[in-house]
């Protein structure tokens, strides 16, 4: 890119990092890993925290560790922590190794959930568009994205990562080009907490309706879905777990009868889902 045209794309990038992020995700990832390779670090950061996480980190993939490295040093954690969430676990603790330690610790805390949590059983990649494309601009986003888990829904969330709705593929498709995502959106179904635990999201009315039920953080920034196979999942992990840490607390009657109980119980919450999840 001549001189000119990067002092000017720069200018653009600190004025309106949120508009420059909606340009950008339009074109290929190396493209735009490239561009991002040519600029300064604090300026690349500002409008990486307004890419959506998926693509950012579809394009943090390609940047040379370096790059990445002082990246993330200008970047604020939350964004790190998103981006971070859509690399797989080992890829995450390689990054996470060369960062500054209280970033490690920092991330590590956003991203890390026990087992027992609806945190530690979402799917981050799923189809996510911003609440300001318009029709054409989602289509040609989400075609483009092939890796991506399907989903009944696809979702929508702010450039600060706030769950706005669902809206239909169907209707997507269908709609003129120029229509705003906005006005396609449904705000139905409820959010789940991520700290909240496996056995009290089993018990949601929302399973009634739905096949995934997006998942907020302690800020309420949109992470992922929780899908009702891995909703199962958790709690078939849990359940021997709990049986194996209850045998080893005590041998009483007591403590053996109450823990039989509780698995018990969880058993029968597990048939519940099942039972009343459409399959």
């Amino acid at each position: 890119m001549a001189e000119g045209k990067l002092s000017l794309a720069v200018t653009f990038l600190q004025s309106h990092p949120s508009s420059a992020a909606a340009i950008l995700e339009q074109h290929g990832v190396d493209q735009v890993a490239a561009f991002l390779e040519s600029i300064p670090a604090p300026t690349a950061a500002k409008v990486v925290q307004f890419l959506l996480p998926h693509y950012a980190a579809r394009v943090c993939n390609i940047l040379e560790p370096e790059r990445l490295h002082s990246l993330f040093a200008y970047s604020e954690i939350g964004t790190v922590a998103a981006i971070l969430r859509h690399f797989s676990k080992s890829d995450r603790s390689l990054i996470l190794e060369q960062l500054p330690t209280k970033l490690q610790l920092a991330c590590s805390l956003l991203l890390n959930y026990s087992q027992e949590m609806v945190g530690a059983w979402i799917t981050p990649q799923v189809a996510t568009v911003p609440d300001n494309y318009t029709v054409d601009e989602a289509i040609n986003y989400l075609k483009n994205t092939e890796d991506i888990v399907h989903t009944d829904s696809i979702f929508s969330i702010t450039r600060d990562r706030e769950f706005r709705g669902r809206l239909k593929w169907v209707e997507l498709i269908k709609a003129a080009g120029e229509t705003p995502v906005s006005n396609l959106t449904e705000n139905k179904g409820s959010k789940l907490r991520a700290r909240l635990r496996l056995e009290e999201a089993a018990t949601h009315n929302d399973w009634k309706r739905f096949h995934e039920i997006p998942v907020i953080n302690r800020n309420q920034k949109f992470i992922g879905v929780l899908c009702h196979t891995d909703l199962r999942k958790g709690l078939e992990h849990l359940i021997p777990n709990l049986k194996s840490n209850t045998q080893t607390v005590s041998g009483e009657n007591l403590v053996a009868a109450y823990s039989e109980s509780i698995v018990a119980a969880l058993s029968s919450m597990l048939e519940i889902v099942k039972s009343e999840i459409p399959s």
